[in-house]
């Protein structure tokens, strides 16, 4: 009997240390591996893959080895190995996150009409199969709407539409192939993180985005900052998420990183939910806050070894900030902040390396992990920090390439 797992790079993040969390466990691990680590020695079994998305062979492997190996458990870290790995769990028999819980939580009609049903507000919303679901959307709904992939991660491919102008525009070219559309909310976005056991949650985390996730369209920066889970706000939002959670077919262990909206009139409405925890460094601040590392406990909570809750502590903010890059040449990063309240800096770019302008969330040059006493403090220092280091990045202009 053995275990597999599916890894690939994190952006922003360092590898998960599977060979360290899982030194308790009792079978031999198997690793699909996009890149290289420095423990793969320490694995039963490494196959490395240019690419899982672009090799129609990968499933297969897993099938082959699984007659050697006989796998007892099936570990995928990255969104887009969510329905992969449960497809195979089904195919082999093997326990876990079932298929019809993994794409409620990847396909985003689906996880919006199990969580309507469930009694959670979400905005109004339709899946695209022609320009003309397109144009009667906004003739019912009105502008602005925004059209997203179905299964998309980093707000990759999210479009803002705001008249008939722009919605004829983004017409000109084909329609997305797996895309939705819904209405536009106006009004403040937060995130909860948490972990489940048998659709019940039993650790649970709300943030502010001070910067969305959709910021790096105008080139801002990404960032929020822990609110403190028993006060109203965060009562509310983790309340939220846990009817979230109960809406959704529940699976052994998941963690969750799921985005809410409060809009103009006071609604908590479902932006959407993945079962993995937040990327970007989203996990950080908890740990220094909590002393959980989310990941770590995720693994181990997935395959059935103990993990341990954090006891309360005195409350007090963390935050992340990320810093985007733009079209150019990076002539150089500024030095560490002289500021007591930055806990991590992390550069993400060597001088001389060239940019463009980025098409997702996650893409930063920079990012850092801040404390404060409390949000509000948090959220201020996050700004403070993002003009100190805004007003002393170097870039060097370069002509955008062009394509033939």
């Amino acid at each position: 009997m053995a275990a597999l797992i599916f890894r690939r790079p994190m952006n922003g993040q360092n590898a998960l240390p599977y060979a360290d969390w899982l030194e308790d466990y009792g079978e031999p691990i198997v690793v699909f591996a996009v890149g290289r680590q420095d423990d793969e020695y320490r694995f039963a079994h490494v196959e490395r893959f240019d690419s899982f998305d672009d090799n129609g062979l990968t499933e297969i492997r897993a099938i082959e080895l699984a007659e050697r190996f006989d796998f007892t458990r099936i570990f995928a870290q990255s969104e887009h190995d969510i329905l992969r790995a449960a497809q195979l769990r089904e195919w082999l028999g093997v326990p876990g996150q079932s298929y019809e819980s993994a794409l409620a939580y990847r396909d985003k009609v689906a996880m919006k009409t199990l969580a309507r049903a469930g009694g959670v507000d979400v905005p109004d919303f339709a899946p695209l199969q022609t320009p003309l679901d397109l144009y009667r959307f906004a003739g019912e709904h009105g502008f602005p709407c925004v059209v997203k992939p179905r299964t998309g991660a980093g707000a990759r491919g999210i479009q803002v539409l705001r008249s008939m102008g722009e919605l004829k525009r983004f017409l000109e070219r084909p329609l997305p192939h797996h895309t939705m559309v819904e209405a536009y909310v106006d009004g403040t976005i937060f995130h909860v993180d948490g972990l489940t056991e048998n659709g019940r949650v039993v650790f649970c985390s709300p943030s502010l985005y001070v910067l969305s996730c959709l910021s790096f369209q105008d080139g801002l920066s990404t960032g929020s900052v822990l609110l403190d889970p028993s006060q109203a706000l965060g009562r509310r939002l983790v309340d939220a998420a846990k009817r979230l959670i109960a809406a959704l077919p529940a699976a052994p262990h998941i963690a969750f990183h799921a985005e809410l909206f409060i809009d103009k009139n006071d609604r908590v409405l479902l932006c959407e939910v993945a079962c993995r925890p937040g990327g970007s460094r989203t996990a950080d601040p908890m740990e220094v806050a909590y002393g959980l590392n989310m990941y770590e406990q995720w693994v181990r909570r997935s395959f059935g070894l103990p993990i341990e809750l954090p006891p309360p502590r005195p409350w007090f903010s963390v935050g992340r900030l990320m810093i985007p890059p733009r079209q150019g040449r990076l002539r150089s990063l500024p030095a560490r902040p002289p500021f007591d309240w930055i806990i991590d800096y992390r550069p993400n770019s060597a001088s001389g390396q060239t940019w463009n302008d980025p098409d997702f969330c996650t893409a930063h040059v920079a990012s850092f992990i801040f404390s404060g006493r409390d949000s509000d403090e948090a959220e201020a220092r996050l700004w403070q920090l993002d003009r100190w280091f805004r007003q002393r990045i170097d870039w060097e202009d370069i002509p955008v390439r062009r394509h033939a």
